[in-house]
């Protein structure tokens, strides 16, 4: 089994075992303001994407987040969220290079009440991402840069627990993401750290 499977399946068996322990949340609430309709979220936050593929350079790295989503009665949470990674930046004498990716994916989750002010969301992210790479050689008067970008369905199972402080919330986030391109997966596990409001 290759690193990115075995990443992969201690994914699930993690947000599978926070399912399961969850379970046991008072049901009374998962509607945070007793709405008919639910409510919506509005969040950002500062990810960092540590490299667990193949390769050198790590195309994760830091990244900020954005995401918004609404919670439905009894507690279905679907959203959409946009990553930014910065990657990484490496040279050898006259050249050098980075890479980076970016993505846009839909989310699907499910809201657990821990506490009154406590929610764990295990979700599922499914979308594009969008590798970058630009390589550079300056040596005297020849020189010159040349980028390719390649695209590729993004995966990313994992879990969301959001602390609220009235309308506004703490969130940290674990997931493992990986984009299906040609060649090399770029797969990472990805931490994040926000602030949010509910609307």
């Amino acid at each position: 089994m290759n690193t990115r499977a075995k990443a992969f399946l201690f994914s699930v068996l993690v947000a599978t075992a926070l399912v399961g322990i969850s379970g046991t949340a008072s049901a009374r609430y998962r509607n945070r303001y007793d709405r008919e309709v639910g409510f919506l979220t509005l969040d950002a936050q500062f990810n960092y994407g540590i490299w667990i593929g193949d390769g050198d350079v790590n195309p994760y790295g830091p990244a900020i987040g954005v995401r918004a989503g609404v919670t439905l009665d009894p507690g279905l949470y679907l959203g959409a969220d946009f990553d930014y990674f910065w990657g990484e930046e490496r040279s050898a004498g006259p050249v050098s290079g980075r890479v980076n990716i970016y993505d846009v994916m839909g989310e699907v989750g499910y809201d657990f009440w821990l506490h009154r002010a406590g929610v764990l969301r295990p979700k599922i992210g499914l979308g594009v991402g969008v590798v970058r790479g630009q390589g550079c050689l300056s040596a005297g008067a020849v020189g010159g840069c040349a980028s390719d970008s390649r695209s590729g369905f993004a995966i990313a199972p994992g879990a969301q627990y959001l602390h609220y402080f009235g309308n506004a919330f703490l969130t940290v986030e674990a997931r493992y993401q990986t984009v299906s391109i040609e060649g090399t997966d770029p797969d990472a596990v990805v931490l994040g750290i926000g602030l949010g409001v509910a609307l």
